[in-house]
């Protein structure tokens, strides 16, 4: 029972006292901090409470999907409700500490039955750890590339989510030079009700002679694609915040 207890504050911790604050006061830097739990101490969490559970797994097999689920509801709360990207991150961070717990397992029941030396043992769990690390790694990656990957789908049907995409469509398209309707052929219509000015970039973005597009929220800013219209050709784009 104190382990349990244990593993809920440290899994609290981990995976939302860090996120929050790295929300709430990290400031620019607030990205970077969020990558390096992404894709650093949470997989490394992960392993760890796999190798933790798997050595008693008929009492611990609920904490890789536990701390799952914390980390899926502490996402949401910090940052956005029902982003559907945490759940492919919640996912792939249950399937590491499910894969290490049940390697751990076996590799203890092995040793405990066929009385493999010690060193034998060691040996079998850094190869084991290794590979799931590689697995784990490239796994993550393969989730953040996709949700960062354009395609006029996602832009259509998630505004909220644009601004994980944005770039990755400015790199694909050369927004300067196309005419206003191949924007929109491409875009859709601009949002309504759109904002003239913005805290950043400083200055006055009329809507007669811009397209502005919501991107969604990132880091308790409101994202917005701002491009500029003159004789009905896009002469230059700049990311808003409000």
């Amino acid at each position: 029972m104190k382990k349990s207890i244990k593993w809920v504050i440290f899994s609290f911790i981990v995976l939302f006292i860090l996120p929050l604050l790295a929300a709430k006061f990290a400031g620019p830097s607030g990205m970077a901090l969020c990558y390096i739990m992404f894709f650093a101490i949470n997989p490394i969490f992960f392993i760890a409470e796999g190798i933790a559970s798997g050595k008693a797994i008929k009492k611990f097999w609920y904490m890789p999907f536990g701390s799952a689920l914390i980390y899926l509801l502490s996402m949401w709360i910090v940052f956005d409700m029902g982003e559907s990207a945490f759940l492919l991150y919640a996912g792939t961070y249950f399937v590491i500490g499910t894969t290490v717990m049940l390697i751990t397992s076996a590799i203890c029941y092995v040793a405990t039955k066929k009385q493999i030396p010690k060193e034998k043992i060691i040996n079998y769990t850094v190869f084991a750890i290794i590979l799931i690390v590689i697995i784990a790694i490239i796994s993550v990656l393969g989730v953040w590339k996709y949700n960062r990957t354009f395609t006029v789908h996602k832009w259509m049907e998630s505004e909220e989510n644009r601004h994980l995409i944005v770039n990755n469509m400015l790199s694909k398209y050369e927004i300067v030079g196309m005419t206003e309707k191949e924007i929109i052929k491409l875009l859709g219509e601009e949002y309504d009700d759109a904002p003239e000015s913005f805290k950043y970039p400083r200055g006055e973005f009329p809507d007669e002679s811009t397209l502005t597009y919501y991107l969604g929220v990132d880091f308790m800013d409101n994202n917005w694609l701002i491009i500029t219209i003159e004789d009905g050709k896009a002469t230059s784009y700049e990311i808003g915040l409000t």
